[in-house]
């Protein structure tokens, strides 16, 4: 079996998780503008209080070509491992889950008297056939 090793920094791979997430929760139906994109449009709006109201026409219509294309009501999705969801998804969801667990316990081991638990903090099931994926951290 061939392996991979990509070499990133920690703004690299919240980016990759993100994409990783977005991709996944699109796949499945969950058909939302992303936080950071939303805020930066509204920023190259010039903070413009029109913004919203386009943003969330733009959120109706996404939702409107879910419904027409999965046949899921308004607010439904299809589950993570949900036998309708593409295998893609579930090997996305292996992908970024694990990436999100390293952030909470970077964060928890910087923060101790941090008395807040996620859901992060437990490792996740797996739900693709390729398994979740297994990060080093490595000192420079």
């Amino acid at each position: 079996m061939i392996k991979y090793r990509l070499d990133v920094n920690k703004k690299q791979i919240s980016v990759i998780a993100s994409a990783l997430e977005f991709y996944s929760r699109w796949c499945s139906g969950q058909w939302k503008i992303p936080d950071t994109m939303e805020y930066q449009e509204f920023i190259n709006h010039n903070k413009n209080s029109d913004f919203w109201a386009k943003r969330n026409q733009v959120e109706d219509s996404l939702n409107s070509l879910k419904t027409i294309l999965t046949n899921l009501p308004l607010n439904a999705s299809y589950g993570i491992g949900s036998s309708k969801l593409c295998e893609s998804a579930n090997i996305a969801y292996d992908l970024y889950r694990p990436i999100l667990e390293l952030r909470a316990k970077e964060y928890n081991e910087a923060n101790p008297d941090n008395e807040h638990w996620t859901v992060y903090d437990s490792p996740g099931l797996s739900y693709s056939k390729e398994g979740r994926i297994e990060i080093k951290t490595i000192e420079e």
